[in-house]
């Protein structure tokens, strides 16, 4: 087990609903007066009053983007007080390029998904691309890509199951792949594209792209002289130089050693601690399963990663940091 001290922590006013990550810092959303906008040490760049089912913010911070009430609205200006473009197109989710040019939205039907590539400046649709909800009902929500003309969609439908597809802009003609397999958690692409992590409650596997080819696999398991109930959670990040981070459902956070594929350190946030369940909740009087209160990561300014602890709590460290000692930077 492996303390790693934060280069910023910040308690906001209310639950923490989601994190996206920007050039600058950070988008919080959930916490009064709906979302805010904070950098690298998470002082407070803006507030907007509205409650965000998604957002992103291009690199300069200039154009803040929420898809909010099934549209999508821009705001830029100081304090993105000025309001700009408004689309009424129903959007659920939405994500910037890694280089900006593209603006990405989806929106979820009872027997499809519809996701869509647009200009960010304006919110014109350049192009999009159906897919069918084996599910029906199902959530979409959509992830960054390594490549610019690239975004990653994921579709759940709880224990119904889950699918996950790459959708790529050649020029307005918009076409999906899908990653396999299904029922697992959105894949994570790594840093050149050519390979990808795909996690569920019991194995960590690291698959080439495109052809899906298992390149390494890792089983959920423990080391301890003990059985611990602790199944493996859904946080999973790509940490580059041949790791990973994978954590617990109860709030443990783990580096994964791509070549071995093995768990190789416990990492945990200075403070923190792993504490038994008892401890953390009253209720679970006589439970000294070991737990965290990670909630999630979310990587954002380069080098750096945020992650959510409780309801509220956010702090920042060094992804060089949650690599094991000695490991390439």
């Amino acid at each position: 087990m492996r303390t790693i001290s934060p280069t910023a922590t910040r308690r906001f006013d209310g639950r923490v609903t989601a994190v996206r990550g920007w050039a600058g810092g950070w988008l919080v959303m959930g916490p009064a007066p709906g979302l805010v906008v904070v950098d690298r040490a998470l002082a407070t760049v803006a507030t907007v009053a509205v409650t965000a089912a998604d957002a992103a913010l291009d690199a300069a911070g200039a154009r803040l983007i929420v898809a909010a009430d099934g549209g999508l609205r821009a705001w830029t200006g100081p304090g993105y007080a000025r309001r700009g473009w408004d689309v009424d197109d129903a959007a659920a989710t939405c994500r910037l390029g890694v280089d900006d040019a593209r603006l990405w939205t989806a929106a979820a039907s009872d027997d499809a998904v519809l996701v869509t590539v647009r200009d960010p400046a304006t919110g014109d649709a350049r192009g999009e691309v159906r897919l069918d909800d084996p599910f029906g009902g199902a959530a979409v929500m959509l992830w960054r890509h390594p490549d610019p003309a690239c975004v990653v969609a994921s579709i759940a439908a709880g224990q119904d199951g889950q699918a996950a597809y790459l959708i790529r802009d050649d020029g307005g003609v918009v076409t999906a792949r899908e990653v396999p397999p299904r029922d697992r958690l959105p894949p994570v692409f790594t840093a050149t594209g050519d390979a990808y992590l795909s996690g569920d409650a019991d194995a960590l596997e690291h698959r080439a792209w495109p052809s899906g080819d298992v390149l390494g696999e890792a089983a959920w398991s423990w080391d301890d002289d003990v059985e611990v109930d602790d199944p493996a959670g859904e946080d999973l990040q790509d940490l580059g130089g041949g790791f990973a981070s994978w954590a617990s459902e109860h709030g443990r956070l783990y580096a994964v050693d791509l070549a071995r594929m093995e768990r190789v350190d416990e990492i945990v946030i200075e403070g923190h601690p792993v504490v038994p369940l008892a401890t953390r909740y009253p209720a679970l009087a006589g439970d000294l399963t070991p737990c965290g209160d990670l909630r999630w990561s979310a990587p954002g300014p380069v080098g750096l990663i945020a992650t959510v602890h409780g309801d509220a709590t956010l702090a920042v460290s060094r992804v060089d940091d949650w690599r094991p000692p000695g490991a390439s930077r």
